[in-house]
């Protein structure tokens, strides 16, 4: 009984600008990995479905313990309109112990904004939940949304 929005869905209704259904859910996933790409992005096409692939930009295409989709997979997500491709950041970092948060925040976003045509960048999820006002305050100077 759970009813799928978009993470555009979700904030337009945190602003005050719209309504969400009963029981809304946004789906998303952090890490870009392979698995994101070739098995929820088919069943969540099947279904109707639509939901967020945060990506960090520099393991993009990477090979670590998993596969990270390369960026012909996020290009084809984005086109597919399925899944969005937004920000998890450059490496991954609690950006409240980084040295460079505000590098991380505008790089990652440049790097998908320059790898995929025609897309803006708009939501960051946080590497380890890390956030403060600081952050909040990096991010929204980057352009990011939410």
């Amino acid at each position: 009984n759970y009813n799928v929005i978009s993470m555009d869905q979700f904030i337009a209704w945190r602003q005050g600008a719209g309504s969400i259904p009963t029981n809304a859910v946004v789906i998303t996933f952090d890490d870009n990995y392979e698995g994101t790409h070739d098995f929820a992005r088919p069943i969540m096409g099947e279904l109707g479905q639509v939901g967020v692939n945060f990506a960090h930009t520099a393991f993009v295409g990477v090979v670590t313990s998993k596969d990270h989709a390369d960026w012909d997979e996020l290009r084809e997500q984005h086109a597919e309109g399925i899944l969005s491709v937004e920000s998890h950041t450059v490496t991954h970092p609690n950006l409240t112990t980084s040295p460079n948060p505000g590098n991380e925040l505008t790089q990652s976003k440049a790097a998908i904004e320059s790898q995929i045509t025609g897309k803006t960048v708009r939501y960051i999820a946080y590497p380890f939940g890390g956030y403060n006002s600081s952050i909040i305050s990096l991010a929204q100077g980057a352009g990011y949304t939410a």
